[in-house]
């Protein structure tokens, strides 16, 4: 008995120390460890508000806070591996701002840093860009200007010399881009303008600026007389008066590319597209400042003089008064010229050919003083032929010459076509020949405008504008189109006539305070050149024709 109970004890022993040495094992195992770690350490952000989204990779539970009040977090709470989102406001202050994303358990934290940029804006706002729109006034459009600023801005009032502005702004761009209605606007205005408002941080601020109601503007110093683009369009050349100059300006920044003296008062310049030289006539039109019986020829490249011409009065001149001082002068493609020479003193005119393939020699026409007396001389579509309209300011017939038809072909005019106010029969004012197509767009005194298919003799409506001491330049952005420009010196009108309607008058408004000299289309940049009396300036052309943006 005693034995039995001694097994006993010793089993028991031995099972007591198995689950011991069991549960010793157990307690070794190490314990769990969260761990959370984040895409990025920093995040830098620009001053326009936005969201994001942060990369979360963890093997536990896990809350996201951020105390900053311009950050927001969507679904802060989560397990495992996961993408936080955020968004943060614009920041419309001058500094940056910072804050931190903490991403926590109850055992461990990962966080990232936040910055956001700030508007660097100073204390007063800076002029981006300004300009000044002229409305339609065919579609009753109203003129206005606009400011572009660097930072959002509240304009107070406006404050200009000559106009009270009834401050009514539209504000774009987050309140950077500032429109504000202006009735008197006109082509060519330039307006001094002083603008009263608050900045980003609405502190008060003053700003003057100068507001052009143009692309671009030159001041060549002098008065204007005639201005011609060069064939590449990418220079101009401009004849002035006081001081007498030929001066041909970049199109790009209107710098100065030559300067040159002449020996004359110079007016109309010509172009000889075949031998490629200038050939600049005197104005002979002003008593004070001279007459000359010279043209000069000038190297467009060099800005050097290679010849002159000189006229000397003819066998049938008028005894008393001879017709030898030239004032306008075309060429063909070929190089046969046609000179007209007025008299000082009187109204007689003479006409002359001038070969410049046969070293510019001149050739009298063979009609006396009082007969075949040519006004105007053109240039034809093809130039192939240079066409004339006679003198006194008559409609017809006008008469066209060539080399291959070097005595003048006339060609009638039908002077039946009316408009319901004016004969269109009447003095002739101006001819322009298109180079896309055999058209020629007619303006008579005093106020009526045609375009004449010469290929199948047949005419356009008759548009109804004022039209003495006007001129007028073709558009050359379709061959399809009759685009017409017209400026008018009388009433300082700007037109865009869209000769193919019965409604021909498509933009209207006025130049402002200086007198149009002459216009032209520039094809490469779809731009309207305008020559006035002390500037040349530039304006957008397709925002006439598809309307101000």
């Amino acid at each position: 008995m005693t034995r039995n109970n001694s097994s006993t004890f010793i089993a028991l022993f031995f099972s007591i120390f198995l689950l011991a040495a069991c549960g010793k094992e157990e307690n070794t195992e190490p314990p769990f460890i969260e761990n959370i770690s984040l895409g990025a350490e920093s995040v830098e952000l620009s001053t326009e508000a936005g969201s994001g989204i942060i990369e979360i990779t963890a093997n536990c539970s896990w809350k996201a806070t951020c105390h900053a009040d311009w950050i927001t977090l969507r679904s802060p709470q989560g397990k495992g591996d996961s993408q936080l989102m955020f968004f943060w406001q614009e920041n419309t202050k001058n500094t940056s701002r910072d804050a931190v994303i903490i991403v926590e358990s109850s055992q461990t934290k990962a966080s990232v840093s936040i910055n956001q940029a700030g508007t660097g804006f100073g204390t007063e706002p800076k002029v981006v860009s300004c300009r000044g729109v002229v409305g339609n006034k065919i579609k009753n459009e109203e003129s206005y200007f606009e400011m572009t600023f660097d930072q959002p801005v509240t304009v107070e009032y406006w404050e200009t010399e000559r106009y009270f502005i009834d401050t009514d702004p539209v504000y774009s761009d987050g309140g950077k881009t500032v429109r504000q209605k202006f009735l008197p606007g006109a082509l060519g205005l330039d307006m001094a303008c002083r603008v009263h408002l608050k900045n980003a941080q609405d502190t008060p601020a003053t700003i003057d600026v100068n507001i052009p109601f143009y692309e671009k503007k030159y001041t060549p110093g002098g008065e204007v007389r005639f201005a011609l683009p060069s064939a590449d369009e990418k220079s101009v050349w401009v004849s002035l008066t006081r001081p007498n100059k030929l001066v041909e300006l970049s199109m790009d920044d209107g710098h100065v590319l030559h300067d040159i003296e002449m020996p004359f008062a110079p007016g109309h310049i010509c172009y000889n597209p075949y031998n490629k030289q200038l050939y600049v006539l005197p104005l002979n039109a002003i008593a004070d400042l001279g007459f000359d019986n010279r043209l000069s020829i000038i190297d467009p490249l060099t800005g050097s003089f290679t010849g002159e011409i000189a006229f000397d009065p003819s066998p049938k001149a008028h005894p008393q008064w001879p017709a030898i001082y030239p004032y306008e002068l075309e060429f063909t493609d070929d190089g046969l010229g046609i000179v007209v020479l007025c008299e000082n003193g009187a109204t007689g005119l003479e006409w002359r050919y001038i070969d410049s393939a046969n070293g510019n020699a001149q050739t009298l026409s063979g009609y006396d003083w009082a007969e075949k007396q040519f006004e105007h001389v053109y240039r034809g579509y093809n130039g192939q032929k240079i066409w004339s309209s006679p003198y006194p300011s008559l409609f017809s017939p006008l008469n066209s010459i060539s080399r291959q038809q070097p005595t003048p072909e006339e060609y009638i005019l039908d002077g039946k076509f009316r408009s319901e106010k004016f004969y269109a029969g009447g003095s002739m004012v101006d001819m322009q020949f298109s180079r896309l197509a055999n058209k020629v767009f007619v303006c008579t005194a005093p106020g009526s405008q045609c375009v004449i298919d010469l290929e199948t003799d047949t005419y356009s409506e008759v548009t109804e504008a004022e039209a003495r001491s006007s001129r007028a330049a073709w558009d050359y952005s379709s061959a399809s189109r009759s685009w017409v420009y017209q400026v008018c010196a009388l009433d300082q009108h700007f037109l865009l006539l869209d000769m193919d309607k019965a409604d021909c008058i498509f933009f209207s408004n006025h130049i402002w305070n200086d007198t149009p000299k002459n216009v032209c289309h520039l094809v490469f940049t779809d731009q309207v050149m305008v020559a006035a009396d002390n500037s040349i300036w530039l304006l957008n052309a397709d925002v006439m024709k598809t309307g101000w943006k």
